[in-house]
């Protein structure tokens, strides 16, 4: 996970923002005090208006660098991806068209979510301040029980993260192994090709960041490259 800092907020969003939480805050003040049964169900239509607006997803796309803002791993690769509201819509109707409340998640982690809240945020918070890896295992950093409560909740090391990440880091480590092995000049050149995988941009970018820095310890002189 990496900090997220956010872009204007979209005009098709402003201009439409007041309208759509009006209808939805209308629809969940009606069924206040009624039992399960007799609610009456909120249409998709009025709880996800923004869907109306592609642009909005699409911002919300590049803001997000078309990555998961919890895993990291890239979206639209294989998914439209979901607009996530990091404040639950359910506990607060008034931040479902929130811009600082929305961003761009992967289905799974969109789901094992759900109303989770006290997790690390990715507009709030600086992610590393939470979370460390070792190799393509994530896990808290002492004392941060919101870290530690990220990824169990969120599941941050399932089994197909893990692999990729691990795919991710067989590359890197092939290009480590040219670096510690070539002259100053070359191991310069070859270290600035792999701290762009550090960008938050990048897949995967904090854990291969943390593992390249782990590896290079020994290397102090490599290490100052970066």
């Amino acid at each position: 996970m990496r900090h997220i800092r956010k872009r204007p907020v979209p005009k098709e969003l402003s201009s439409n923002c007041k309208i759509w939480t009006h209808r939805l805050q209308s629809l969940v003040d009606a069924n206040k005090g009624k039992s399960r049964k007799d609610k009456t169900p909120i249409p998709d239509s009025v709880k996800y208006a923004y869907r109306q607006e592609p642009a909005i997803k699409a911002a919300l796309v590049r803001e997000c660098s078309d990555k998961c803002v919890y895993c990291e791993a890239k979206v639209t690769h294989i998914a439209p991806g979901d607009t996530e509201h990091i404040w639950p819509i359910s506990r607060d109707a008034k931040k479902a068209f929130v811009w600082s409340n929305l961003v761009l998640a992967c289905p799974n982690c969109n789901s094992n979510k759900r109303v989770h809240t006290g997790l690390v945020n990715p507009i709030d918070d600086h992610p590393e301040a939470h979370l460390q890896s070792y190799g393509p295992m994530l896990s808290h950093k002492i004392g941060s029980v919101k870290g530690e409560d990220t990824i169990s909740k969120l599941d941050l090391n399932r089994v197909k993260l893990l692999e990729h990440r691990q795919e991710k880091l067989a590359l890197i480590a092939h290009q480590m192994e040219r670096v510690v092995t070539a002259n100053k000049a070359h191991a310069k050149l070859l270290l600035s090709a792999i701290k762009k995988e550090f960008e938050p941009s990048k897949e995967y970018s904090l854990v291969v960041e943390n593992f390249v820095r782990a590896r290079l310890q020994e290397y102090p002189d490599l290490l100052g490259m970066l």
